[in-house]
């Protein structure tokens, strides 16, 4: 905690641990721990600040890289990268890269996510998935969607039609009649069984009558109360696949036996579909009687718009037993019915601040975080608070760090392992990322990390820009052979005697490790400039405390700078400084 001391005339200022960066402060003295600005150094659980680690290249793919997913697949840790038109896996050990699949061709983004045991590849056009062998177009899963019984007199809508597929399947049984209209478009009669044997049946023929009322009609049929299922490719109508193709957005939800993907963030503003848990037995009943066993299933009853569909679907976030999605304004609480699979209900909880970032909502802990309007906030409820959820701004240190324009670009990105949550400027050509330290409540920043896009890799952070796949490590102290500049700056210093000439007597470093040259810059408001440079020393186990003259001149306020570019940072533990009054006011 920084603190003021004073004894006599003179005033001391020590900071004997670091609060993060608060520049609200600037010219008033500084409030706290909280220093103006810090470049490449974490603040450890105990206050000290070190420099962050380094990152070198993992992999190079043979061409610009659309998308990455990393996780566990098939029990062992690795990553999948779509780069131009294929799909590679990277492997955790060697960052090694393998060929396992071709996906559709383009420039835009490639959205990778873990379904199960599977792959899902949302590649701007198709659906693919990558199983461990084979990389193909998704195989939907064909639903019932009709029931029809001349005997009881009765016509059962079943299951929706699915948006990823143009089959469907109906089930009927007739008598009194040789025909079957069909109330939906169809194009063709795929085949016809036997819904008990599984035999196919052949005296029958597909009709379009009007060009309008689609039909089938059996040739001598007999009357007969047997059940027969009709397998039915249906016209493009409600054929959505390519949309769905183009979410840039999907979250995973619910449990070990009925999760379901929710994908948005395509071309159709606040549209977002719902695929639906298709059990053991529907998908038998389905394989009995065609020859796709698909399991993926997006039904035509799980896709819906957030309120009136006017703000595009940004992004979406678990919150204890419930799903927020989030708009450029809004905040909506989902629940689904587990039981139907399909039904989908959502309820508006905040209307004034929403998410303005694709993807741009992460947790910290139990607490969704955003930015939107160019802010971050970290949303708070409790379990029994489930029609509420209260938004607080928590970038108001860092304000004039962030802006609208970079909320609504920014990359977002959570690292658990570091209880940090990353906010990238992929526009900053000094690759500046504001960092969030969750567990801390405080704030840093680190430059020289020009990402398109971040995931978790080895218990740190990798990310990619170009066709390179970089990563984190605790042991690298360079990115990819570049130095790491650090940077620490306490602006409006006055030592306790804001408005009142003096100057400083003393200045003080506490640092452990080795350490490279450090240049000390002291800026008056005066114009008085003087720069120190501190010499390397130190060593691996070893306290050093730098105890300094600093012939600043007279100041009322001053401004600190230390500034370090070579290959060795010290851990820095506290600051001091000492000032006497020099001259009138």
């Amino acid at each position: 905690m920084a603190t003021i001391h004073t004894k006599g005339a003179g005033t001391s200022l020590a900071f004997d641990g670091f609060g993060g960066i608060d520049r609200r402060w600037k010219g008033r003295g500084g409030k706290g721990d909280a220093v103006y600005d810090l470049q490449n150094l974490r603040v450890d659980g105990g206050g000290a600040l070190r420099r962050r680690c380094g990152y070198g290249r993992l992999a190079v793919l043979p061409a610009r890289i659309r998308g990455l997913w990393s996780g566990i697949f098939a029990g062992a840790p690795c990553a999948f990268a779509a780069a131009g038109d294929r799909l590679y896996r990277l492997s955790a050990a060697d960052g090694s890269c393998t060929e396992v699949g071709t996906i559709s061709p383009g420039e835009g983004r490639v959205n990778l996510f873990l379904w199960r045991d599977t792959l899902i590849c949302l590649d701007g056009e198709e659906i693919r998935t990558y199983d461990g062998e084979r990389c193909t177009a998704a195989d939907p899963y064909i639903p019932l969607v009709t029931e029809v019984d001349d005997v009881s007199g009765t016509e059962t809508s079943l299951e929706s039609i699915n948006l990823i597929g143009r089959r469907v399947r109906v089930k009927f049984r007739l008598q009194g009649r040789n025909y079957l209209i069909f109330k939906f478009p169809v194009a063709e009669v795929e085949q016809l069984r036997n819904a008990e044997t599984g035999e196919e049946v052949d005296n029958w023929s597909f009709q379009i009558e009007g060009g309008e009322i689609p039909f089938i009609l059996f040739d001598g049929y007999p009357e007969s109360t047997a059940w027969l299922v009709a397998t039915l490719v249906l016209r493009d109508d409600y054929y959505r696949c390519a949309d769905i193709a183009a979410c840039g957005g999907a979250v995973i939800w619910g449990g070990t036996e009925d999760s379901r993907i929710l994908c948005f963030g395509g071309g159709r503003q606040g549209e977002i579909f719902s695929s639906a848990e298709v059990d053991a037995l529907r998908l038998a009943e389905a394989k009995r009687h065609s020859a796709s066993d698909g399991k993926l299933y997006f039904p035509l009853s799980g896709c819906f718009c957030l309120g009136d569909g006017r703000y595009p679907v940004r992004a979406a976030c678990p919150h204890y037993d419930r799903l927020l999605i989030f708009t450029d304004g809004e905040c909506w609480a989902s629940d689904f019915d587990t039981d139907s699979g399909q039904a989908v209900s959502v309820l508006p909880i905040n209307s004034g601040v929403g998410c303005s970032a694709d993807g741009g909502a992460v947790l910290a802990g139990n607490d969704p975080v955003t930015v939107a309007d160019g802010a971050v906030w970290r949303w708070t409820a409790s379990r029994l608070q489930r029609d509420e959820c209260s938004a607080e701004q928590i970038s108001a240190r860092v304000s004039d760090l962030l802006g609208e324009d970079f909320t609504a670009r920014a990359l977002v990105f959570g690292s658990r392992s570091r209880s940090e949550i990353w906010l990238a400027d992929p526009a900053s050509e000094a690759g500046e990322v504001l960092v969030y330290r969750t567990d801390l409540d405080l704030w840093y920043r680190f430059t020289g990390i020009r990402a398109e896009g971040f995931f978790a890799w080895n218990g740190d952070v990798g990310f990619w820009c170009g066709d390179t796949v970089f990563c984190f490590a605790e042991h690298l102290d360079t990115d990819d052979g570049e130095n790491i500049p650090i940077r620490l700056t306490l602006d409006g210093l006055s030592a306790g005697a804001p408005g009142r000439l003096q100057h400083l007597t003393r200045f003080a470093l506490s640092l452990r490790g080795e350490f490279s040259p450090i240049t000390l810059t002291a800026q008056t408001d005066r114009g008085r400039r003087t720069v120190r440079t501190l010499a390397a020393g130190g060593g691996a186990e070893k306290n050093s405390f730098l105890d300094l003259p600093l012939h600043s001149g007279r100041f009322r306020t001053l401004r600190l700078t230390l500034a370090g570019e070579g290959k060795q940072a010290p851990e820095i533990r506290g600051l001091y400084l000492c000032a006497e009054p020099g001259g009138r006011n």
